[in-house]
């Protein structure tokens, strides 16, 4: 019988011999890189782990990110509902001016008879295509009176003023003297039309000059009847064939502009899946609490400014005061280094950096193109929402016919060199450098680190989505227009995301911005009395 067992001998195991996982490559951090969207649909979970999730998170910082998002989601509430907030109906309707839609579609006919081929009676069978009861305020029912003297005759003019004589008894709409004024003054001068007096003598100089103030552009047209072609007519005659090409011409560049947009737009998402196309952020920072601070902060001193130069700035001077107060609000910015994230954290969070500064604009213009084509369609989803949901004009009331409008477009009705550097300015370069900072910068960092426990796609619409809804419902636009502009939002926050700065995006909102302020300042010129 053996005396022991056999010894048990430890053999050492040499680590060479055992396959290594490999690590997966990625950034100077060696953080995965996040952007191939194939790479991302087919994982289960994607980085960071929930331990790396849970830098700065405490239950103290989840608590204030929830009374910052009630906060906003408040704000964003009030802005919504601020538009439609109950007022008196005799101080809405009263002497309200004509709106730009009134003007562009004057502009349009009167300029359609003037274009080369175009038969004088096509403008008058659109006309009549278009025409139906009149709705909307008095001044924009004696526009329409305005309408079927020029492209009709007299007498159709006549007609419409008699049905809105009758209109008016039988809802019991009191006239203001103005519009008692402006009235009366259009019954006598197509009263002398239609026999044919075209100088209306019938008329005195403070009928004529009523006429004029009260219903602007459309007045003076119906002043300057075109069996005269006073030099005044004239002018109007030519500034409106203008405008009608340049319309003709920014509908051609819009059709091509749609279907290159297309063309990029799918080739970005086949780049996309094939791995080409690849994210340019990081999935978290640690510091996403504190950028929605700073978003809430920013928010507040925003308003601060805005009511401070309400109650102290004069009207004449708050385009100006505006123009110079809105970048001030980005003071907000230096919440995060008081909090104790570096400058340069700062910096590469929120996009600002010029790396490759000289490519981004490019990158901008590409981007905005190839997201032309979304923006169109989301365009005729809010003019379905608006012809479902929204108030519908009725005859039996003056109240003003909705059209999408920013506040802006009054301040252009004053017209003047100065008064369009001071819009354009504003439009095209601080609110572009603000908002994108703010929405695209703060927001949207946030945002993609709030949802970094998901995968790199989700987290990115999500955050797109969300941020792009709150920057389009604080706008003092309406409720229908959020579908427009949250879609710009969320189009700026994906190219965002695919090149890491802001230039791009900034470059974009400026692109938009600008096509609309030359619309608005060909308009407020040729209309400008």
């Amino acid at each position: 019988m053996p005396d022991s067992d056999p010894p048990y001998h430890h053999h050492e195991i040499d680590p060479a011999i055992i396959p290594q996982a490999e690590t997966p490559k990625g950034g100077e951090d060696g953080t995965p890189h996040r952007g191939r969207v194939a790479d991302v649909i087919g994982m289960a979970k994607d980085f960071p782990s929930k331990e790396g999730l849970s830098t700065g998170w405490t239950f103290a910082n989840r608590l204030v990110v929830a009374i910052c998002w009630c906060l906003v989601l408040g704000f964003v509430v009030f802005s919504l509902l601020t538009p439609y907030v109950a007022q008196d109906p005799q101080s809405v309707v009263e002497d309200q001016p004509l709106g730009m839609g009134d003007q562009i579609q004057a502009l349009y006919f009167l300029g359609m008879q003037q274009l080369p081929g175009v038969p004088e009676s096509q403008a008058k069978e659109v006309y009549e295509q278009l025409a139906s009861d009149s709705t909307g305020t008095l001044n924009q029912r004696l526009g329409d009176v305005i309408l079927a003297g020029e492209f009709v005759n007299a007498e159709e003019a006549q007609q419409k003023l008699e049905v809105l004589t009758g209109k008016i008894e039988e809802v019991g709409y009191e006239l203001t003297p103005k519009e008692q004024q402006t009235k009366a003054a259009l019954e006598q001068l197509y009263r002398d039309y239609a026999m044919e007096q075209w100088d209306a003598p019938s008329l005195t100089e403070d009928d004529r000059q009523g006429i004029s103030e009260n219903l602007g552009w459309l007045g003076t047209l119906a002043l300057e009847p075109k069996q005269l072609q006073s030099n005044q007519r004239i002018q109007m005659e030519r500034g409106a064939k203008n405008f009608t090409m340049f319309l003709v011409v920014a509908l051609f560049f819009a059709l091509g502009m749609f279907g290159l947009g297309s063309i990029l737009a799918f080739m970005a998402v086949v780049l996309a899946f094939m791995g080409y196309l690849r994210s340019s952020l990081k999935s978290q920072t640690g510091h996403g609490h504190i950028y929605m601070e700073t978003f809430v902060l920013w928010m507040i001193g925003f308003l601060m400014i805005s009511l401070l130069i309400a109650l102290v700035v004069p009207p004449s001077y708050s385009l100006i005061a505006n123009s110079l107060g809105f970048p001030a609000s980005l003071l907000a910015l230096v919440w995060p280094w008081l909090r104790g994230v570096r400058l340069a954290e700062v910096c590469g969070d929120l996009g600002i950096t010029l790396r490759r500064a000289w490519l981004e604009p490019f990158a901008g213009l590409v981007g905005y193109i190839a997201g032309f084509p979304l923006l169109v369609l989301s365009a005729f989803f809010m003019i379905g929402l608006m012809a479902a949901f929204g108030e519908q004009p009725s005859p039996d009331n003056f109240q003003p016919v909705y059209e999408p409008s920013h506040p802006i477009n009054e301040t252009m009705e004053s017209g003047g060199a100065s008064v369009f550097f001071w819009v354009a300015l504003m439009t095209c370069v601080m609110a572009p450098l603000v908002e994108e900072t703010i929405f695209r910068g703060v927001l949207y960092r946030h945002l993609r680190d709030m949802t970094a426990w998901g995968r790199v796609l989700l987290s990115t619409f999500s955050s797109a989505a969300i941020s792009g809804f709150v920057f389009a419902a604080i706008h003092p636009q309406g409720i229908f227009v959020v579908p427009v502009l949250g879609t710009l939002g969320f189009i700026f926050a994906l190219v965002r995301e695919w090149r890491g700065s802001l230039i791009a995006p900034m470059v974009m909102h400026a692109i938009h911005n600008g096509m609309i302020t030359v619309m608005l300042v060909m308009v407020t010129t040729l209309t400008s009395s």
